[in-house]
Order: C-alpha cells, then structure tokens, then sequence
C-alpha cells in the first residue's frame, strides 16, 4: 500500500527524530531534501551519505522505500561547525551513483537549526496550495460547505472528506484550479446523513513529473445533528409537526409530549388523554398559528388532556378559539397566551376542568368563554383587550379567582339565554376588575352567584345584577372610582349586598326595587361603607345604632336611600379585621392573630389565673392564654387561625383551650414548624367553637402550651429478697430513670421496719437506663413480719419530675421458730438392750434391738403439731432389718406414721415428715423391728427426735 506524500514525510520525519532522540544532541542540526533521476522522475528510497570535509566523519541520511525524501539530524557544535564544508554523495537503491556535491555550513544555517529542502539534483520543488478556503466549518444536513482549492501547477488532485477509519466522500481530478467541491455531510456511497462529529479535509496535490506532493489534512469541519422538534418523552421518537406526535400509531393515552421553541403553523386535534407542553413553558417563544384561521388552533376531545406553555392565534373564523375544549373533562389548561382569536379559549359542554397561569388578549370576542360548562377553576390568568373578558353562559357551579380583567368591553358576562338559572352558584373571588365597560354584569336569571373579596375599580360600572338576577351574594368587595355605578341592581331581588367599600363612585349604588333586597346583612346588623356617608356613630338609636363608637353609623340613615343600607359604616374595610396585635397576659411582648377568613370583632389576652385549674394539662403556657372572635363566616365554616408570637415555640406545642362546660381540651395544631408562627384550625359549630353553635361567628379562649422542661424520674421498678442457707435474705432492687433528661448521681435507701440499712449509690443515668444492685445480708427474727421499702433518691439530689413514686414497699414473713425435743426416757422395752445415753442426741451410742423388738421413749418435752420425727438407726446383723415407727401423744393411744428397711452399717437417719397435719402433739415414739429367734434381725439405735414450729 502506497503513502500519501506527506503521510511518507510525517513518518520519515518522525524516524530522524527518533534517530535524534537516541543521540540527543545538545543543539539539533537537520538536513532534509528529495532526490530525483536525470529526467526528473523522482528517485524513491535514495542513498545520501554525507561527509565533513573538515573531521572525515561521515554519516548516511534515513529514507523510505515509498518516498524520495531523505532526512538526516546531526549536532551543530559536535558534528559540524559553522564554515565546515560537508560533501553530499548520492545513489540510487541499487547503488549507481547519482550526483556529488559539497556545501559550506553557514551561520544562518547553525541558527535555523539545519539546511532544508536540499535536493538532488537542485531547483526541482513541489507543488503548492496557493487557495484553500472553506466556506462553512459546521454544518447540519442537508445544509452544505464549500471547499475551494488551487495549486501553483496543474496537479492530480485528491480532495477527500475522512474520518479515523474510512473516507466518507472524495473528488480526484487532473487541474490547477479545480471547481469549488460542495459537501452536504452525507456519504457518497449512498448519500445518507453522517453522524454527528468532526471529519478531516485531506487535500493531496502531486506532481505526475517529479511525483512531489502538497498535502493538508490539518482542517477540520464539525458536524451537528439536530432533532425533529416535537418529542414523544415516553416513545423516544421525534416529529416535524404536533399533530404528527399524536396521530402516532405509538402515542397513547397518558403519553407527554414536548415542543421546542419556534413557529408551528397547524390546527391541532387532541383526541387522546395526552400532556403537550412546551419545553421551555415559555409561550413567547413557543407560537402555534392556525394554518387554518377558520378552525380552531388546539381541538381537544379527548378528557384528561393537559397544554401549557403555548401562544395560540390566528383561529378567526366564527366560534373559533385558540383552545377549545368540546365534552372534554378534566383537562388542565395553564400557562398559554391566547392571541388574536375570535375566542381566545372556549370550554363547550365541559366539565371539571383548570384554566389557570393563562393570558387571553385582543381576541375578537371572548377571552375565555363557557358555554354550558360546570365546576371550572379558572384561576391567575390575565384577561384584556377583548370585547368579553370572561362570559358565562348557561354555565354553573365555576370558581373565577385571582385574575386580572382589564380593558375589555365587559370583564365578566354573566347570562343564561334559556331564562332558567342556569348561570347560578359561580363563585367570583378576589379578581382584580378594571378599566371594563362594566366590570361584573349578570344578566338574566344569573342567580346564587358569590361575589366576594375583588377589587372592581376605573370601569363605566362596577356591578351590575339585572333581569331577575336573583339570590346572589355580594361581600367584602372594594367598588371604587366607576365612572357610572359601582353597584347596580335593576329588575333583581333577594340579593344580599354588605361588607362592601363603596368608594368614589360616581354614584356609588342604585336599586330600583330595594325593598326586595338586603344591603346589610339581617343576622350581623352590618352593612357596608359608603364614602358619601355623611351620618354619625354617636349612639343614639336601638340595637347596634345605640353603641356609640362601635364603627357603625347611627345617624342619617337608611343610606344611600329608603329600605337600603340601615347599617352603614364609618370606615373603610372596618369588618376585615383579619389581624390584629396585643400584648400577652404574662408580659413576653406582642403577639398577632390573624384569620383566614372571616374577621376579628374582638381580641384579648387573658390570665393563665382566671381559668379554672381542676383538669388544666400538666403544660406551661408562656404567653398566656387569648380570647377572640372571628364573625363574618358562613355557616359551619372552618377558618385557619394563625398566633405570631413573642418568642420560638418548640415543635410540640399544642394549643389548649377551655370551654364551659366540657372543661379543658385540645385543639390540633396544623402547622408548627419550631418558629414563632403557630396555625390552629377551628370551626363554627365545632372544635374549637366556644358557643358551640353554627352561627358564622367562633368564640375561642385559648393558648399556646409547651410541655414542662425535660427531667428525670427514678422510680424502683423491681425489688424482690432473696433467702441465703444461714436464714438471712438479701434485697435485690432495680432503679430506673423514667423521665427525659439525664439523672444525676444519687442514693438509694433501704429501710427495714422503718430503720435505715447504709444507703446504696447509684451513677448517673440516662433516661431509660436502668440501675440493678442486691444489697445485704440482713437478719430475720423467727415468727417476725418485716416491712421492706426501698427509695430511689432518698436525700432529694436529684430534681426530678415526680417525687412521688421513688418508693416501693412489701412486707416479708419471717420463718417460724423451730422446737426440736429428743428422747428423754423409756417408757417400755422389749428385746432391747440399752446402753448409756441412748435416748439424747445422736452420739453414735445407744441400744441394741434384738429379735423381734419394740422400744417406747418419751420425748423431753410435748411437740405441738408435729412437722417431722428423725430416727438414727444402723445395720448389725447380716440381714437388714425392717422397723416400724409410731406415735403418740399419751403413751397408749399410737399412730403408725412409716415403715422402712435399714440397708447402711453406719448410722443414718430417717426422716418422716407429716405432709397431711393429722399428728396432732407427740410425746412417745415407738420403734418395732420385725424377726424370729432362729433368724435375727439386729439393730442398733442411736437416738430419736420430734420437731415443730412453736
């Protein structure tokens, strides 16, 4: 295989080095250059050997079977010096002789490091790239680059695209200046995309004269690959288009979908359960247009569908929209800018659905529009520039909260074409309505709607209830600066109208039947505030008009006009007393309640001391205790209520209150993270309700409790006493520490009939430990009762939590005194022979009982209630004998109480012990042997005893 001309170089190149590297010369010295034939053609593999003239050292170049390049590195200062003269002699291969020379080093040549390109014979050179351009150095199929070569001769050229293994595409020609070569980063066998990566450009120009070579394999052009940009995240496949992804045979329900940035021209058919997000949910850059104005941009069909993050325009045709929504349930629609529509999002026979984070602008109609549709969250989105900003039609049971609906000709358009109430029990809370037509307009039958908490100011109308628009609620809104009304109430009746701001209107309310409607609240007696009021809150009048100073006014009523507002207030907002401030009842500092809903009407701290202490918990209560009330609530509601206090509570604090009758009880703390916030969760009605009615209004005293400080407790867990063999007994007794803190070291002690032993140590212990000692031994008198009490920290060192279960206490039964009484006497005999002191105690003499025998001895003394009698006896005879034992307690009447057969020729004794109490008291024991004359039986007789219990 042939190398490429500067493949050859490169290599012969890296042999002189290597050559260099094994002299390591201190300063190199090259000499390179080509050798050629008399015609020109180019010499491969030439023999160069160079000779100084001056030292008669001589050296042979390196070259290459494949190249006619020689190299040679010498050591200036060592091998040759400046005006040293070195002679060349040149061969072919086969060794005929080419060409001879000579050459005087110079310095330039000894400062350049060598003399280059010193070929043979001179004057012949090889081509060179006078162009070399390359239009793009990255690139993305199919886009293409340009590669733009030209030489200083006509050469046979090799333009080729290479990877490390293998060329991907190549031209070859014959020219000086060749075209300009387009590569579109495929391969040239069959034209397919190469993948991502860098590819060398290799550029060959070679003299066909001389065989000299330019060679350039030094660019580089990188390739880039680039994605579909619509992604099935489930599947790992990619689309050009949306409705590409979900017409998929792959896609299926419960799959996401993604899309890059860019401008997507489609009307998308959503007829799976899928989620289409934009990938970076940033609609600006996100834009999906109609590619049909007259359908609408997203169609969705399916339930359970989720889109974000798009820009949705240009769907212009006749009820057409950006999003829609057609029998679609449980879809979430969040984070789209819907455009210049005719409808910018529109739900259709649609239920259970969430409309939330979304921007509905300048679209020709509605901005978000609900057409028979139910139970939808429509939630922090931004409406403006539309002829509607938000329309209910025939649509119930929907929350319109926290939005922003400004500069439409309606903000919100309530109706129901069918006169059927069916644009009912809607709830529009905290929305922020301004610079509108009309700000809220419910128009016939929109009925059991709740206006609450909104801020609708800077609209040609406020509110507008008309065409029998009956039973709706309007609460706690701000109506300021209308440029007509700010509440208007046409045609309407049952409609319940307080805790409202009515600020700066031109005319601040209207109603042409008022009579018809509550503009205060009948239970509460609270209407609400109008800045034309001009009344006074001097007290004069009954019920709340006879509490002076109480913020409601007493004069110039009923305001604006007759059967309307009987209790109008003097300030702004007065009943949305959501937070309030006082100061704790055990002086800790500030503490701030604040309610969820509802309002304070009253708040105090109370004394811990003005509360009854039978079944208070066993808590500290560091800030005291507060009383409060939050009114203003619907029946049965339940309200957060949040305490910011002075100082930290730990994360086991709980919340107790008492309440007549019940006593004391807990209320559950929802939320103490270990900071100075603590929420409680209370209910009209219910926990936590003082009056225990459901009435809209909670009554609660009540406070902060921390468990007491940690300590320890030591009770004695275990005791017991233990008999030893002499009749004493010891105390083994365990301590433990019950509490939750460390117990110091202290002393255990041990009182025996209320007369201390030395007291017992005991080490520090952590709670839980446990402490085991065994104590004694200590004497027990027969026939005595001992009371036993053991006491863990007797002295009081320790401080623990309960000083009143140290002891443990039992009485101990002492055994009874033993009486033990020994022969005395013979009170008669047979065949005995009786020898000195027979009858006393065992002395290992006594009588000899011959034949057949009987002996009766009378004890010393009466046992009452014998337990045992003891009988010493050995074998004399080579028989073993066999007697019996009585007893009596006259000497006449006896009672047989055992038989045995005496085996030992030493002296043993026998026991026999009575198990049933029927002995009753014995004073003789009778001995009988069994025998005959001719075939005796003897026995000896040592001594007899009977004992009891006295």
């Amino acid at each position: 295989m042939k190398l490429k001309g500067l493949a050859i170089l490169a290599l012969i190149v890296a042999m002189c080095a290597l050559v260099a590297a094994a002299a390591v010369p201190p300063t190199p010295f090259m000499i390179n250059g080509y050798g050629f034939y008399e015609n020109g053609s180019a010499c491969n593999n030439p023999v160069v050997n160079v000779t100084n003239s001056n030292t008669s050292i001589e050296w042979q170049a390196n070259s290459h079977t494949s190249s006619n390049h020689y190299c040679l590195i010498l050591a200036a200062g060592t091998d040759l010096n400046e005006r040293e003269t070195l002679r060349f002699d040149v061969s072919s291969p086969d060794g005929n002789p080419l060409y001879t020379t000579e050459h005087t080093v110079t310095s330039e040549e000894i400062n350049n490091g060598g003399i280059f390109n010193f070929d043979f014979p001179p004057g012949v050179t090889a081509p060179a790239l006078v162009v070399y351009t390359i239009s793009n150095r990255t690139i993305t199929a199919p886009q293409t680059t340009e590669i733009d070569v030209a030489f200083s001769e006509r050469v046979s050229y090799k333009i080729a695209i290479e990877n490390a293994t293998c060329t991907i595409y190549e031209w070859i020609g014959n020219a000086k200046n060749p075209a300009p070569k387009l590569w579109d980063a495929t391969y040239v066998a069959d034209g397919t995309v190469v993948p991502a990566g860098d590819y060398t450009v290799n550029v060959t120009g070679t003299n066909t004269t001389s065989g000299l070579s330019v060679v350039n394999n030094t660019e580089i052009i990188t390739v880039t690959t680039t994605t579909l940009p619509v992604h099935n995240i489930v599947t790992g496949e990619d689309f050009a288009m949306i409705q590409d992804a979900i017409d998929d045979s792959d896609t299926q329900d419960g799959h996401t979908i993604t899309v890059d940035p860019g401008t997507y021209n489609e009307n998308v058919n959503v007829n799976k359960q899928l989620t289409i997000r934009s990938i970076s949910g940033n609609p600006t850059d996100t834009i999906v247009q109609a590619a049909n104005p007259t359908d609408h941009v997203f169609e969705v069909t399916a339930d359970s569908v989720t889109i974000s993050g798009f820009t949705v325009e240009s769907a212009t045709g006749d009820l057409k929209a950006g999003i829609y929504l057609g029998s679609a349930d449980h879809c979430n629609i969040s984070g789209n800018t819907a455009n210049l529509n005719n409808y910018g999002i529109s739900l259709w026979q649609s239920s259970n659905n969430t409309l939330e984070n979304n921007t509905a602008n300048s679209n020709n109609y509605v901005g978000i529009h609900l057409y028979f549709s139910s139970n939808t969250t429509l939630t922090n989105s931004i409406i403006l520039n539309n002829v509607v900003g938000i329309g209910l039609d025939s649509s119930s049971n929907n929350t319109i909260i926290s939005n922003n609906i400004s500069h439409n000709g309606d903000g919100i358009f309530s109706f129901d074409l069918s006169a059927n109430d069916l644009s009912s029990n809607n709830n529009i809370l905290g929305n922020t309505i301004s610079n509108n037509g009309r700000g809220i307009l419910l128009i016939i039958t929109s009925s059991n709607n709740i206006i609450i908490n909104n801020t609708i100011s800077n609209n040609d109308e406020g509110i507008i209830s008309e065409s029998a628009s009956n039973n709706n609620t309007i609460t706690n809104n701000t109506v300021n600066s209308n440029n007509n009304y700010g509440i208007y109430l046409k045609d309407s009746s049952s409609n319940l109208i307080f805790h409202n701001n009515l600020v700066n209107n031109t005319n601040n309310a209207n109603d042409n039947n008022p009579a018809n409607n509550d503009w205060h609240h009948p239970a509460l007696l609270e209407g609400n505030y109008w800045s034309d009021y001009t009344g006074l809150d001097d007290g004069t009048g009954t019920r709340k008009h006879a509490i002076a100073g109480d913020g409601i006014g007493d004069t110039n009523i009923s305001h604006p006009a007759e059967d309307s507002d009987f209790y109008p207030f003097m300030t702004e907002s007065l009943w949305t007393n959501t937070k309030m401030s006082l100061e704790t009842a055990t002086g800790t500092g500030s503490a701030t309640l604040s309610t969820n809903r509802g309002y304070f009407s009253h708040v105090s701290a109370v004394n811990e001391s003005s509360l009854p202490s039978e079944g208070k918990p066993n808590r500290q209560f560091p800030h005291g205790f507060f009383s409060f009330t939050i009114t203003g609530l619907t029946t049965g509601q339940t309200v957060n209520v949040t305490i910011a206090l002075p100082s930290e509570m730990s994360t086991t604090t709980q919340y107790w209150k008492y309440q007549t009758p019940e006593g004391w009880y807990q209320i559950p703390v929802c939320s103490n993270d270990g900071d100075k916030m603590i929420t409680i969760k209370l209910t009209d009605g219910g926990t936590g309700d003082d009056d225990g009615v459901a009435n809209g209004m909670i009554v609660d005293p009540g406070g902060p409790a921390l468990p007491p400080p940690a300590k320890p407790d030591l009770e004695i867990t275990d005791k017991c006493e233990t008999w030893l063999e002499d009749g004493n007994f010891t105390v083994t007794y365990t301590v433990k520490n019950t509490g939750d803190a460390n117990a110091g070291a202290s002393d255990t002690t041990i009182s025996i009939d209320g007369v201390n032993v030395p007291e017992d140590p005991v080490p520090v212990l952590a709670p839980g430990a446990s402490y085991n000692s065994t104590v004694g031994p200590f004497d027990c008198p027969c026939d005595h009762t001992l009371n036993i009490t053991v006491c863990a920290d007797n002295a009081d060192r320790v401080d623990e939590s309960n000083e009143t279960n140290n002891c443990l206490e039992n009485e101990l039964v002492c055994p009874p005194c033993v009486i033990q009484s020994y022969g005395t006497s013979i009170s008669s005999k047979r065949n005995v022979r009786v020898a000195w002191r027979v009858l006393g105690e065992p002395d290992r003499r006594g009588a000899l009982m011959l034949r057949k025998a009987r002996i009766a001895i009378a004890l010393n003394e009466t046992i009452p209630e014998c337990e045992k009698v003891s009988v010493w006896v050995r074998r004399v005879a080579m028989r073993a004998p066999t007697f019996d034992v009585g007893v009596s307690s006259d000497g006449d009447k006896w009672t047989q109480i055992g038989s045995t057969t005496c085996y030992s020729w030493s002296w043993q004794r026998f026991d026999f012990t009575n198990d049933c109490g029927d002995w009753k008291d014995i004073k003789y024991i009778d001995i009988r042997k069994t025998g005959e004359t001719w075939r005796p039986k003897l026995m000896g007789l040592d001594a007899v005893c009977a004992e009891g219990r006295g």
